[in-house]
């Protein structure tokens, strides 16, 4: 049998680790265990779980089969017959794998009763449409692929709920998207439930082909990145406008009458069950990220004051000049210590107070990271960023706390605090604080007005994205992009500055 390169890496990793795959028990290793959450890079699909790897890529379906417990476990390549779509039967297999007898106000549960459980009011399937507005009954049910799915994804309800996350409520997490949600263990940063988001995907995904995970992720990016780059664009027309500019912005409502029409064309479910919720959880996560953004531009800024006449050229001129982070001596401290309390005599306590707190503006440039991942912030940022980074710590409210909700949150963190260590800090404070400092950078340069103009359409364009990842089908979001994508420049956003 021929061995591409990629199936080759997954077995040294696999034997380095290790792991004996002719076992069929390797899932109940302590070495497997260590690594099951290691995700391997393929140059077509992106980053894949490795179990799903070692699956798809170097077992047989009988192989895969025999390392599963339960015919309805994600991944399972046992083939159903007629019974074992059947509730009764799935409702049999529930109670006694997660040892349901006796949680009950019964001894003992009958598989029929139970399994009337499923359609009740507050049972998995009404929860489903509640949390996830995934209707189970709206698909086809006299198809074979739909009654096979449908069992797999009640039984996979259960196993979250009893064996993964017995102490969660994770249909009401998911119901809450937040970017506390999203994993973002490529970057380093551990968030609350990203684990949680994150062992459900890869669940799932060991139900999909290749290529339809390959489009979801191929549809997100393009989506995203289209409006990233429109964004951008926006931002550099922004920065060239004076005064004397002209510019206009519209909102959604001038093109919602011809959108609900296109949204007409996409009622329904497109994907099978599996595919659909797949989708769904994967939406979230996108919806999480943009929910907390506009949140946290509606937080008013108050980083409005006016620059000396004589320091705004200067300022003008450290806004193009990159920060030199090997040279901060006793020279670099006093000439920051002027333009960051924005006057030419500065004192020895400005310059002591400059100097304790120049080591979060390395915290801060890490939280840049989070911001923009493929963007090197040291490389980006220009002396004026680290003047407002100082402005934001030394004259901003040293007792503001950031108001953010996210499912299972207790208490508004400090935003000042987050500088202070190198400690976990939430996502969303570091986008805020990102965001803070900008406001800062454009206050400086006098430019509070095109400021506003930017948040106003970026606000724009992020409601624009909630309309599109709010549409179960991929066919459904480029439609919806497609259509906005097309309206952008005439009916939504417009800048002038042409002299």
């Amino acid at each position: 049998m021929h061995i591409n390169s990629f199936e080759q890496d997954i077995l040294e990793y696999v034997k380095d680790n290790n792991i004996d795959l002719y076992n069929r028990y390797y899932k109940e290793s302590a070495e497997y265990i260590k690594i099951k959450d290691k995700e391997l890079f393929h140059e077509i699909y992106g980053l894949l779980s490795l179990e799903l790897c070692i699956e798809r890529f170097l077992l047989t379906d009988e192989e895969i089969t025999q390392t599963y417990e339960s015919i309805y476990d994600m991944g399972n390549m046992y083939q159903f017959i007629k019974e074992d779509y059947q509730d009764f039967a799935l409702a049999e297999n529930i109670i006694n794998d997660f040892n349901l007898i006796g949680k009950d106000e019964k001894d003992h549960l009958d598989s029929e009763e139970f399994a009337k459980r499923f359609c009740r009011k507050n049972g998995v399937l009404e929860r489903l449409k509640t949390y996830l507005n995934f209707d189970l009954e709206f698909f086809a049910k006299d198809d074979e692929l739909y009654r096979c799915e449908r069992a797999k994804i009640i039984y996979f309800i259960y196993k979250i709920e009893y064996e993964y996350f017995p102490n969660i409520n994770v249909l009401m997490l998911l119901a809450n998207p937040s970017m506390e949600n999203i994993n973002n263990s490529l970057i380093s940063n551990v968030t609350k439930h990203g684990h949680i988001v994150k062992k459900i995907k890869n669940s799932l995904e060991k139900e999909l082909s290749l290529d339809f995970i390959k489009s979801v992720k191929k549809c997100f990016f393009n989506i995203t990145t289209n409006w990233d780059m429109y964004l951008e664009s926006i931002r550099f027309k922004i920065d060239a406008l004076d005064g004397n500019d002209k510019y206009k912005i519209s909102t959604r409502l001038s093109v919602r009458p011809s959108l609900e029409k296109i949204l007409l064309t996409y009622v329904g479910y497109k994907h099978t069950p599996i595919e659909t919720l797949y989708l769904i959880i994967a939406q979230l996560e996108q919806i999480g990220q943009i929910k907390d953004i506009l949140n946290i531009n509606k937080i008013p800024h108050d980083e409005s004051y006016i620059v000396p006449a004589e320091m705004k050229n200067k300022i003008k001129e450290l806004a193009l000049k990159q920060f030199d982070h090997k040279v901060i001596d006793s020279k670099k401290i006093r000439e920051l210590s002027m333009y960051v309390f924005l006057k030419n005599n500065t004192n020895k306590v400005d310059h002591k107070r400059v100097k304790q707190n120049i080591d979060k503006v390395s915290r801060w440039l890490k939280f840049c990271s989070r911001a923009k991942p493929l963007c090197n912030a040291k490389d980006a940022v220009s002396e004026l960023h680290i003047v407002s980074c100082l402005q934001a710590v030394l004259l901003g409210d040293g007792s503001e706390t950031f108001n953010y909700v996210y499912h299972g949150s207790t208490k508004n963190p400090q935003v000042q605090a987050a500088l202070k260590n190198d400690n976990p800090t939430l996502d969303a404070l570091q986008i805020y604080w990102v965001r803070k400092v900008n406001d800062y950078f454009y206050s400086n340069l006098g430019r509070n007005k095109e400021r506003s103009i930017f948040r106003r359409i970026e606000t724009i364009c992020d409601n624009i994205l909630l309309d599109i990842f709010s549409c179960p089908s991929i066919e459904g979001m480029n439609g919806i992009h497609d259509f906005y994508w097309r309206s952008r420049e005439c009916s939504i956003i417009g800048i002038n500055n042409d002299k």
